[in-house]
């Protein structure tokens, strides 16, 4: 007796980029986009030429044309003076202290600061 396969439920995952729910919907930074397209366009150079597909959609039918994306910042980002960061410091709570002088000393993401124990 041969056994049936179970459906396919209708919730399958979704392969690729995150989906943002909710009414806080930011477009992604131009830096983040262009390495998307650079990513894509280097897994259709592998496709490519493994047969997988005809050619490279991102790079064009010709050399210079296909999809650009620029990686320049939309906005110029604001740099506190001496005086400005000495004030944020001195209405900080000792974790959040602690935290600041750690991403100004090595730079960390926000992310990485809060993962730290």
């Amino acid at each position: 007796m041969v056994e049936q396969a179970p459906a396919a439920s209708k919730k399958t995952p979704r392969i690729g980029l995150p989906q943002v729910t909710g009414a806080a919907k930011v477009p992604l930074a131009r830096a983040t986009k262009a390495k998307i397209r650079n990513l894509m366009s280097v897994l259709f150079n592998h496709a490519s030429r493994w047969d997988f597909a005809a050619h490279n959609p991102i790079s064009g039918p010709n050399r210079g044309s296909g999809v650009r994306q620029s990686s320049k910042r939309m906005s110029v980002p604001d740099v506190l003076d001496v005086a400005e960061l000495q004030a944020i410091i001195a209405k900080l709570q000792l974790r959040e202290r602690v935290m600041m002088f750690l991403d100004m000393a090595t730079g960390l993401r926000r992310g990485e600061l809060c993962g730290i124990k």
